[in-house]
């Protein structure tokens, strides 16, 4: 059992390490694609939001005068639990419709600004920071002028940086038994299926069994045994006569 415990000593710590390895990098993979989604998911809603805005700007009205648009932001708010508000602000970067009535007139953070100023020409931008993800869809006129900005706010992911002690330390409590766990089983296997050999040795020494094959390691450990026990049956026999001579004198 000594070689046994080396092996597993020797395993436990390496397959501890790559399963959370492969945890953490599954973790970071799953967290992203959903992260994806998610974005997609409120990307497809301003979509359709943006459509029944241009769909107005056709007929001639300005950003301002389309009223149904606050009820409209209210509806897709109240549908959908991940978004926290929904905005249209104008082109100068004045709030015009919102779900928070609070900063209708107000002007949006310069940093909305900015981020919607770079992401017009790829016909969608974002913008993250102070706990809030702002994601956002220039609304064009006719002319394909920018007037205004349609943008959802949420609350981003939480982070695998943010969580990894807290993770790590979750892995922790079930991976490494489970590390131990499966480098003892290995190392048992690899025991096993390296001792194999010198268990049919020992077997033929023992006179256990008896090969027939005299080239192989447990035919010549069988006639090892026999030439000892032949060697030992003569040592007894020439024993015995010794003592035989002994007794005559």
């Amino acid at each position: 059992m000594g070689f046994a415990f080396r092996v597993i000593a020797s395993l436990a710590i390496p397959v501890a390490l790559a399963m959370m390895g492969i945890i953490v990098a599954t973790y970071l993979t799953l967290s992203g694609i959903a992260e994806r989604q998610k974005e997609d998911r409120i990307l497809f809603r301003l979509e359709n939001l943006r459509t029944s805005i241009e769909a107005n700007l056709s007929l001639g009205f300005q950003l301002a005068q389309i009223g149904a648009t606050q009820d409209v932001l209210e509806r897709a708010r109240s549908t959908d639990s991940v978004l926290q508000a929904l905005d249209v602000f104008s082109a100068d970067g004045v709030s015009v419709y919102s779900t928070d009535r609070g900063v209708k007139g107000e002007p949006v953070p310069a940093e909305w600004r900015a981020a919607a100023t770079t992401g017009s020409a790829q016909d969608h931008w974002r913008y993250e920071g102070a706990g809030e993800l702002v994601l956002g869809l220039p609304i064009r006129n006719d002319l394909g002028d920018v007037v205004g900005h349609i943008v959802s706010i949420t609350s981003p992911e939480e982070t695998l940086a943010a969580d990894l002690p807290g993770l790590l330390q979750r892995l922790a409590f079930w991976i490494v038994p489970l590390g131990l766990a499966v480098s003892t089983v290995a190392a048992l296997a690899l025991s096993r299926r390296i001792t194999r050999p010198y268990h049919g040795i020992a077997d033929a020494l023992a006179g256990r069994i008896n090969p027939s094959n005299s080239n192989e390691p447990r035919g010549a450990a069988h006639a090892a045994r026999r030439s000892g026990l032949m060697a030992m049956a003569d040592l007894e026999s020439a024993t015995g006569r010794l003592e035989a001579i002994d007794h005559a004198l």
